[in-house]
C-alpha cells in the first residue's frame, strides 16, 4: 500500500509477495513492469511519482543504488508525449499542418467548357450577302479577324439578338474554317488583344466600335508591296 493519505486521493497499489518480482527474478521483474508504471502513473505529482516508484522497487528487492539512479534519472529528464503516428507525419518541423497538395504534385488544370455547335442558322438569307460572300470581300486571315467577322455578320447582318460561342462555331463550319482548340479562350483574346468585340457574357457576344470600323474600313488588309 502506498501512501493512502497523499493529496492525489486514496490510491492503493499492491504487490502479490509470491510472485517470482518479488524474489528478485529477473523474468518475474518484467513482467511486473507494465504494472509499476501503471500504479506510478496514477500519481499527477513528480514527488508522489518518485516516492512510489521507490516504494515500488523497494518492495521487488531492488538494490538501494539502482532505486537512486532510477530516481535521479526520474529528476533529470523529460517524457514528452509523443503524439501518434499520423499526427506526426501530417506536421511540419515547426509545428504546423503543411497544405495539402494534389496527389499528382500539379495544379489540375481547369476543364475546358464544351459548346455544342448552333446547327439552325441560315447563312445564305434571301435578299442579304452570304456569310461566304461576305467572307470573300473581307479576306479575314488570323484567328482574330475570323472571329470578328463572323460575329460582325451575324449581328449586322443577320441580326441575331445574343450570339454565343455556338454561333461563332457555327459560322466556321459554314465557311470550312478549322476551329480554334479552345474557342472560348480565342473570342476571348480578341478581346483582349485587340478589343474589337466585348465576351464579358460568352452568350451575348458583340462588336465594339473598334472592330466594327476594322471590318467596315481597314478589311481586307492590303499588303504591302
Amino acid at each position: 500500500m502506498l501512501n493512502p493519505g497523499s493529496p492525489e486521493g486514496d490510491t492503493v497499489i499492491t504487490l502479490n509477495p509470491e510472485s517470482p518480482a518479488a524474489g528478485g527474478s529477473f523474468e518475474g521483474l518484467l513482467g511486473t513492469l507494465p504494472r509499476m508504471a501503471e500504479a506510478v502513473n496514477l500519481f499527477t505529482s513528480e514527488e508522489n511519482q518518485r516516492v512510489a516508484l521507490t516504494a515500488l522497487l523497494d518492495l521487488l528487492g531492488v538494490p538501494d543504488e539502482a532505486a537512486e539512479s532510477v530516481g535521479a534519472a526520474s529528476d533529470t529528464s523529460e517524457s514528452p508525449v509523443t503524439p501518434p503516428a499520423e499526427h506526426q507525419a501530417g506536421r511540419s518541423d515547426h509545428g504546423e499542418t503543411p497544405p495539402t497538395k494534389p496527389s499528382n504534385g500539379r495544379q489540375r488544370r481547369k476543364a475546358k467548357k464544351s459548346w455544342p455547335r448552333e446547327r439552325d442558322i441560315d447563312f445564305r438569307p434571301v435578299g442579304k450577302v452570304s456569310l461566304r460572300d461576305f467572307v470573300a470581300e473581307k479576306l479575314p486571315v488570323t484567328l482574330y479577324e475570323k472571329n470578328l467577322v463572323a460575329v460582325y455578320y451575324m449581328e449586322r447582318i443577320l441580326e441575331i439578338p445574343s450570339i454565343s460561342v455556338g454561333h461563332v462555331l457555327a459560322a466556321y463550319a459554314a465557311c470550312s474554317w478549322k476551329p480554334p482548340s479552345d474557342p472560348e479562350n480565342s473570342l476571348q483574346q480578341v478581346s483582349s488583344h485587340k478589343d474589337w468585340l466585348d465576351t464579358s457574357d460568352m452568350k451575348a457576344i458583340r462588336t465594339v466600335h473598334v472592330g466594327s470600323t476594322y471590318v467596315e474600313y481597314d478589311m481586307p488588309v492590303k499588303k504591302d508591296k
